[in-house]
């Protein structure tokens, strides 16, 4: 049996066209990075006293917690949209927090 030549995938490269758009995605990805890197120095207590505190712990998904924290860091520091290209995830994400959000929203009507 032969084996099947796979070729590499190409890099994708983010290339701004303006000065704005670059200091958009700067924001972007250093935001994402600096929640990343709080997210991961907290202690399981930690986490149950934040959502404990925001009155969400029956909510907390751990298989989803990065998608969550990645899509607040995308609504707080929008990416532009030649960075939205390379991520396209970030869009499932936000209707991902957007579907929860409204749950929340439902929670309190009734």
């Amino acid at each position: 049996m032969e084996k099947e030549e796979v070729e590499p995938a190409r890099e994708k490269k983010w290339r701004p066209s303006s000065a704005a758009e670059r200091a958009a995605g700067q924001a972007f990805l250093q935001a994402a990075v600096a929640d990343a890197l709080r997210y991961t120095k907290m202690t399981w207590q930690d986490m149950v006293e934040e959502y404990r505190r925001a009155g969400k712990l029956h909510k907390y998904d751990p298989g989803k917690e990065w998608q969550i924290r990645y899509a607040r860091v995308a609504r707080a520091h929008p990416p532009p949209a030649s960075l939205l290209a390379l991520l396209p995830e970030i869009q499932q994400y936000l209707k991902f927090l957007d579907d929860l959000e409204e749950e929340d929203d439902h929670d309190h009507k009734e």
